[in-house]
């Protein structure tokens, strides 16, 4: 479970949102059962969703308590008394999204912080959080609930959609961002990039720089950062 200090639960849910969350098949159970936690496969209670995407645990998987667990669809997973089963193409995944149900990111507190500095040109959306410190460039177009995080630095021109959020410290230049759009705390530095409007993009960053030339190159930025690995971006 997650420290109640750092994070508030958003749940309970029926076990009907859950699947429709995961896109997922309820199987041994009704949809009006009530879940109103995140855990484990060890430490999960009769209140908990779980979930088991790999063979290796399928003895934790076996003495549970959960009462659902997300499995999937290629795992042959025993039916177990007291548990009933979410059956999703990739479990992981799956559970990611239910996780992000419960535990959700905060909502920007819309407003200026002090010491931030925002060019009079700049368009900043509805809802938007500007964080103490950050610098907004001229011409920036900031969509409607972005989060600019403190210390960050939003280039001249750069211009991102809705629902975006930037980390603390991230310097962005000359980047066109799409919907829902995060960048984690580093340095990166965009030239003409043109990122694509998806359901998330999440970079963390490993090295001092990073250099997005294309949607592709960035697509492939978040492969090879997820891993660490080595090398420009070509």
């Amino acid at each position: 479970m997650p420290d109640p200090r750092f994070f508030h639960a958003a749940g309970p849910f029926t076990l009907a949102q859950l699947a429709e969350i995961a896109g997922a098949k309820i199987h041994g159970g009704v949809g009006e059962q009530v879940i109103h936690d995140v855990a484990p496969l060890d430490t999960a209670g009769a209140d908990d969703i779980s979930f088991l995407d790999n063979p290796a645990y399928t003895e934790a998987f076996a003495a549970s308590k959960a009462g659902v667990c997300i499995v999937g669809e290629n795992l042959k997973a025993p039916t177990l008394s007291g548990m009933t089963l979410l059956i999703a193409k990739d479990a992981y995944r799956a559970y990611a999204f239910v996780a992000q149900a419960f535990y959700p990111d905060a909502l920007p507190v819309p407003g200026v912080g002090a010491g931030a500095s925002v060019d009079p040109s700049a368009i900043i959306g509805e809802g938007s959080e500007i964080a103490p410190g950050a610098v907004i460039g001229a011409n920036v177009e900031i969509g409607k609930a972005c989060l600019i995080g403190a210390n960050a630095v939003v280039g001249i021109g750069v211009k991102m959609g809705d629902n975006c959020d930037i980390g603390p410290l991230v310097s962005l230049k000359c980047a066109v961002l799409g919907h829902h759009v995060r960048i984690m705390p580093g340095h990166v530095s965009a030239r003409m990039a043109s990122v694509m409007p998806l359901m998330q993009v999440v970079i963390h960053i490993y090295r001092s720089s990073v250099e997005c030339w294309s949607v592709m190159a960035l697509r492939l930025a978040r492969t090879r950062l997820s891993t660490g690995g080595p090398g420009p971006i070509q």
